[in-house]
């Protein structure tokens, strides 16, 4: 890759372009796993967990642009994604589909 110093131009202008995404991802990646260990979880549910939370903070990216939100919010948003994990956000996100969302989706 020395001798194609474009394709490094090309690489790092996308990651400048796409820092906060990121930055979001690996911070939450980063908590996911230290909160995990931290409730004595084992590094397995701690190398499961902590993807399935920075994938949940990629999919907050697109709504926060939706609400035209700057991407760095993302950041904060994933440490607390990655702290509280995917069992207690999941069951947020389950209570206000409930809410909000007339009938049972489960007959």
């Amino acid at each position: 890759m020395p001798e194609k110093p474009y394709t490094w131009a090309l690489l790092l202008a996308w990651l400048h372009d796409h820092a906060p995404v990121v930055y979001a991802a690996l911070v939450t990646l980063i908590m996911a796993f230290l909160g995990v260990m931290r409730r004595g979880g084992t590094i397995c549910q701690a190398l499961l967990e902590a993807p399935m939370c920075m994938l949940m903070t990629l999919g907050l990216i697109p709504i926060l642009e939706h609400f035209e939100l700057p991407h760095n919010l993302a950041l904060a948003a994933g440490v607390w994604i990655g702290y509280f994990g995917v069992r207690k956000v999941a069951g947020w996100v389950e209570r206000i589909a409930q809410a909000r969302l007339p009938g049972d989706p489960n007959p």
